[in-house]
C-alpha cells in the first residue's frame, strides 16, 4: 500500500456505496474526471482492478472483497481525526459568514439548525441568502461572496477548490393542503392538481414545473412565499397546495392539525436530486467552520421518514 492516498481509498468506498462515479466524486469534492484518474492510480498501486462493471453495477473483485473492510476502517479513522483535531473555542469565536441556499428549499429547518449552533457559539453569525433554484454556487464560494452553500443537484462546472458532501437525496412526492379543502377529498387527480393555485419558495421554474412543462402540461399557477409559517397559515385557511418532499410534509403535519397530505398524481414525477453542502477549500481546516459544517450536516441530512395517513 506504499504511496496510496487516503482520498483514493475514500473514493473507492464512495463508489461502492453510491454506485455512481459522479456521486462518489461529489462526496469527495472532486470532478468525475479527477475521481476516475484517482481510482486508476489506486488500481495501479494495489495491483488489482478492485471493481468491475456487471449488469450496470460496480461489483468488487475477489481482492476488492478482502480489501474493502480495512480500507473503510482507514477512511473512518482519517475522517474521525478531522473531526477531533483542533477543537474550536466556540465560546470565544467571533465570525460572520454568508450561507447561500437553493430557493427551492424552504429554509426553516436550516434556520432552526443555525439557531441551535448560535446557542452554543453566540459569536457565530451566519447570514442566509436564497438564490435561484438549481444555481451553481461554486463561483460565489470561490470569489469569497459566500462561505457555505446548501443546494440541490450539481453543483456543475464548479471552479477548482470547492469541497462538498452529499447529505442525501430529495424528491418532491407529496402535496400538503388543508384538512377541509373545498375541492379535494381523498384523492388528487392531475386535472385538479393543475387547476389549483400552488405555493412555492421561489419564483423560478422548479423541478415539478420543469417536468410538467416537458410533458406538455405547462407550469402551475403559483404564489411565492418566503417563510415556512406563512406557507402553513395560507395552506390551512385557503385552497392552495404546497408540493414538497416527504420529510417536510411530515413536519408540517406535526406542526398543524389543520393540514393533511396526499401523494402527487402518478403523472407528476419529480427527479430525485442530491442535497449537498459545499464550501471552499480555504475553510477546510478551520476548526469553527468544520464544527458548523458537521452540525449542519447532522441536522439537515434527510432521514428515512413516512407520512401518517398516506
Amino acid at each position: 500500500m506504499k504511496n496510496v492516498d487516503i482520498r483514493q481509498l475514500a473514493l473507492w468506498c464512495a463508489l461502492i456505496d453510491t454506485q455512481s462515479l459522479t456521486l462518489a466524486a461529489q462526496r469527495l469534492g472532486v470532478t468525475p474526471s479527477a475521481a476516475s484518474q484517482g481510482l486508476s492510480r489506486l488500481r495501479t498501486l494495489m495491483g488489482d482492478a478492485l471493481v468491475e462493471r456487471r449488469g450496470g453495477r460496480y461489483e468488487l473483485t475477489p481482492f476488492g472483497e478482502a480489501a474493502i473492510g480495512p480500507a473503510r476502517q482507514i477512511v473512518a479513522l482519517w475522517q474521525g481525526m478531522g473531526r477531533v483535531a483542533q477543537p474550536p473555542d466556540l465560546a470565544r469565536c467571533r465570525v460572520d459568514w454568508v450561507l447561500v441556499r437553493d430557493a427551492a428549499l424552504s429554509g426553516w429547518q436550516l434556520a432552526r439548525a443555525l439557531a441551535e449552533c448560535s446557542a452554543v457559539a453566540p459569536g457565530l453569525r451566519v447570514e442566509v441568502k436564497a438564490v435561484a433554484a438549481g444555481a451553481c454556487f461554486g463561483h460565489a464560494l470561490g470569489e469569497g461572496r459566500a462561505d457555505l452553500a446548501l443546494g440541490l443537484g450539481g453543483p456543475v462546472d464548479a471552479p477548482a477548490g470547492i469541497e462538498r458532501c452529499i447529505l442525501g437525496t430529495l424528491a418532491w412526492t407529496h402535496c400538503v393542503l388543508a384538512v377541509d379543502h373545498p375541492r379535494i377529498d381523498g384523492t388528487l387527480t392531475l386535472a385538479r392538481y393543475l387547476a389549483e393555485e400552488h405555493l412555492v419558495w421561489h419564483d423560478r421554474l422548479d423541478p415539478i414545473d420543469a417536468a410538467l412543462t416537458a410533458a406538455g402540461e405547462g407550469p402551475r399557477r403559483t404564489r411565492h412565499v418566503d417563510s415556512w409559517p406563512t406557507a402553513a397559515e395560507l395552506l390551512a385557511h385557503t385552497g392552495r397546495l404546497l408540493t414538497t418532499h416527504v420529510g417536510e410534509a411530515q413536519r408540517m403535519l406535526a406542526w398543524s392539525p389543520s393540514l393533511r397530505c396526499l401523494p402527487l398524481p402518478r403523472e407528476v414525477v419529480s427527479p430525485a436530486l442530491p442535497l449537498h453542502l459545499a464550501w471552499h477549500r480555504r475553510w477546510q481546516a478551520d476548526p469553527v467552520h468544520r464544527w458548523l459544517r458537521e452540525r449542519l450536516a447532522d441536522a439537515l441530512r434527510p432521514p428515512p421518514v413516512t407520512v401518517a395517513g398516506v
